[in-house]
């Protein structure tokens, strides 16, 4: 296995991880706390706080790459020492709630090595977009990433999104 090859999508990956574990005082509905978590995990890859990112997964975390949560987070130390600039676009397509403590979250990621603030800096640039299909698990008042896929998108798929 390349550690390289799964730099990008693990990075991705964990961004998607923190943002959705933020919480606050106020409990707000889980779709709420998920978007608000999306946020500070994108904060958190671009800060490159891996420390941050470590606690949004779930200690049973497993994907179809066969990575477990120690090779996740051994390969975006990594991809973090290799990249000093690390800008996120994110774009949350779709939120299931299966029930009040497991969600399906769809999410666009692009991530760049300069700022991207808007879907047209993002045309603009070369940034790799990928999607993921995130499986969510509420443990506690925080969300963990527990299964995760992705796949890379096209900048047209963005485009088509309403």
């Amino acid at each position: 296995m390349t550690i390289k090859k799964y730099f990008l999508p693990i990075t991705l990956l964990l961004t998607c991880t923190a943002l959705l574990a933020a919480c606050s005082e106020d409990k707000p509905s889980a779709e709420t706390a998920i978007r608000q978590t999306i946020a500070t995990g994108e904060k958190l890859a671009e800060e490159r706080k891996l420390s941050g990112l470590k606690e949004l997964i779930a200690d049973t975390y497993t994907d179809e790459k066969k990575l477990d949560k120690k090779m996740v987070l051994r390969l975006l130390m990594g991809y973090f020492m290799g990249h000093q600039n690390i800008h996120l676009f994110t774009y949350i397509k779709d939120i299931q709630l299966i029930d009040e403590s497991q969600a399906q979250v769809i999410l666009y990621v692009a991530m760049t090595g300069k700022p991207v603030t808007d879907l047209d800096s993002f045309l603009n640039i070369r940034a790799e977009l990928y999607q993921f299909e995130l499986s969510m698990i509420k443990d506690d008042d925080n969300w963990l990433v527990n299964r995760a896929s992705w796949r890379r998108a096209l900048p047209a798929e963005l485009l088509d999104i309403k």
